[in-house]
């Protein structure tokens, strides 16, 4: 039996324990990935501890996935540290959140797909 690849799961705190979240966890473990949420394993708050745990966890992950059916503040930081640590990196975006940074992303060979959040129901 192959061991899974660490997937640290990004996505907008917003929707931290929702069913869509926990629905896409559900498609990412079917595809073979080891989900790495930062929120369950790091926690919540404000302290500078919580951003250099959650970014050894993106270190330490085999491939950084995005989830963003919605603006979500920390995630842009996140997926650049990921991008500069030379991370693979898969963005699920809807698409009215399409933008210059994401062109950016795309052109240096990012993944990036769209998908609505009704498509996950």
């Amino acid at each position: 039996m192959s061991k899974k690849e660490k997937a640290y799961l990004i996505y907008p705190f917003a929707i931290y324990g929702e069913d869509i979240v926990e629905d896409f966890k559900e498609m990412l473990k079917l595809e073979g990935y080891e989900i790495v949420d930062p929120f369950d394993l790091v926690g919540i708050g404000t302290d500078a501890e919580i951003a250099e745990r959650d970014l050894k966890l993106i270190e330490e992950s085999g491939v950084v996935i995005a989830y963003l059916p919605c603006e979500g503040v920390q995630s842009g930081f996140e997926i650049y540290h990921a991008f500069m640590k030379g991370k693979k990196i898969k963005i699920y975006l809807s698409p009215n959140l399409d933008g210059p940074f994401f062109a950016w992303l795309r052109e240096r060979g990012v993944e990036i797909r769209y998908w609505a959040i009704m498509e996950l129901r």
